[in-house]
């Protein structure tokens, strides 16, 4: 894991969001662990020290509009409605969407905004985002993401195979996009329809 020294505003937004309201009743003993956890449907929730980073690397703030592909349980896209404007979320697995929608009705995030699709664009009309957050693993940099964030937005997203995932910051330029290694990390795969991406 990188060195990166996480902000407090970050470390705050974590503390108003109990983890274990965002599991499965029979992983909710886990809850204090950090590691990812199984939340059903071959997905997990990944670590809080994970999910701590790669919120604090797209600079979030009260003015901020940010979407989020993996929505999972929905734990991320609440610490992140502490911290910005709004949350544009995507989750392509509907039992886990109707959990997230579940746990963050009950969690009181009433700016976050959740979709179940398959597509990159499922919020397409509301970009260009501030930074954009994707929770699985992508070959390539997905350019259809690019396309929605504003320039000087930031990006945050593993890149590689199942065995060898790196975590990127991509900061969108008027030129040429600046890519950034900040940690080895596994995720699941990015799956995709591509008939409509």
């Amino acid at each position: 894991m990188t060195n990166k020294r996480i902000s407090k505003n970050v470390l705050e937004a974590m503390k108003k969001v109990e983890r274990g309201e965002f599991l499965p009743d029979q992983q909710k003993s886990y809850k204090e662990i950090n590691e990812p956890i199984p939340i059903g449907f071959g997905q997990t929730t990944s670590q809080p020290s994970l999910i701590a980073l790669m919120i604090d690397l797209i600079s979030p703030n009260k003015s901020k509009k940010v979407l989020e592909i993996g929505a999972g349980s929905g734990y991320m896209s609440a610490i992140l409605s502490h911290l910005v404007c709004k949350v544009y979320s995507i989750e392509k697995i509907t039992q886990l969407a109707k959990f997230a929608e579940k746990n963050l009705k009950k969690a009181n995030c009433k700016n976050v905004y959740l979709k179940i699709g398959s597509t990159l664009k499922e919020w397409s009309e509301t970009a260009p985002f501030d930074g954009i957050i994707v929770s699985a693993v992508a070959e390539a940099i997905p350019q259809q993401l690019i396309d929605q964030l504003k320039i000087g937005g930031k990006m945050v997203i593993p890149i590689g195979s199942s065995l060898n995932q790196k975590l990127m910051l991509i900061t969108k330029t008027a030129h040429k996009n600046r890519a950034e290694f900040i940690t080895y990390c596994r995720f699941v795969p990015l799956i995709i329809n591509k008939t409509n991406i």
